[in-house]
């Protein structure tokens, strides 16, 4: 648990920090021209570990600009802190897996949500990779502006920020799988964590970059969803509060579950005890 608290800390609180003073002043651009760019060694130690797709070209810092240098760096730092996120969220599962004391409609009910939310996120996150891209997927917009015509389609058009609400819908699923509370209240907490970096990190950069042509974008999206009869602000409330209330009331059910086989197995043993 220990392990994976950090990585989700790392995630949320150090890559936010990293993109809110990258947002506010370029400083990782800036800490990236320090380090790496003045020091030979520290500069082709970084262009041996980048790899690009143009015939296998070595990779040169002279050859792109400078805040393209600086988000491949950042790239870097999100693989290593993403991947052992996810690893260690998953070691923690499995540690914290409980098994059944005995299988009946509600165990089959949680397994069967539970892996219809992991299958659902990985959809979810492949669809959203599909329309965002490379550039949009790591935060490409805070180090530099890239023209480019995206189609908000797909899981976009369901769920606003879909890779921060129903991609962590695994989160969920495998609380259900593994039968644990403390994954449970772990999942929860972390999702929040995200749902945090959206609203103080991400947000705040996207008003400040786009400002008013955002919000018109936004506007012209409700507008046509209220004319297809879909309300926006149905689905905002849907991703933020009303997959927390189905799950809260799953946890409720698995709780009540619990606490019912452990007073009918205290009463079994009492009475065997006395019958003794």
């Amino acid at each position: 648990m220990i392990s994976y608290i950090f990585w989700r800390l790392a995630y949320n609180v150090g890559l936010g920090y990293i993109l809110h003073v990258q947002s506010n002043g370029n400083h990782f651009l800036k800490s990236f021209e320090q380090w790496v760019k003045a020091s030979p060694s520290r500069q082709l130690l970084f262009e041996q570990n980048v790899s690009t797709k143009e015939n296998n070209k070595p990779y040169k810092l002279e050859n792109y600009p400078m805040e393209f240098n600086a988000w491949v760096a950042y790239r870097v730092i999100v693989d290593l802190v993403l991947g052992t996120d996810l690893a260690a969220y998953l070691v923690f599962c499995l540690a914290h897996m409980e098994a059944p004391e005995s299988f009946g409609l509600l165990d089959l009910v949680l397994y069967v949500v539970g892996v219809s939310l992991c299958l659902f996120n990985i959809w979810a996150k492949s669809d959203a990779h599909r329309v965002l891209g490379d550039y949009a997927w790591y935060w490409g917009d805070f180090f530099f502006l890239f023209k480019k015509d995206l189609t908000f389609d797909g899981i976009f058009q369901m769920f606003p920020h879909p890779m921060y609400t129903v991609g962590y819908a695994f989160y969920y699923g495998l609380g259900l799988i593994t039968r644990s509370k403390q994954v449970i209240v772990v999942s929860f907490c972390a999702h929040m964590l995200q749902l945090l970096f959206l609203v103080f990190v991400e947000n705040p950069h996207i008003e400040k970059i786009y400002g008013t042509a955002f919000s018109g974008e936004k506007e012209q999206l409700e507008t046509k969803m209220v004319e297809k009869g879909m309300l926006l602000s149905l689905f905002v409330c849907i991703e933020y509060w009303l997959l927390h209330f189905i799950y809260c009331c799953l946890f409720v059910c698995l709780v009540a579950r619990n606490c019912f086989y452990n007073r009918v197995y205290s009463h079994t043993v009492h009475n065997m005890t006395h019958i003794l």
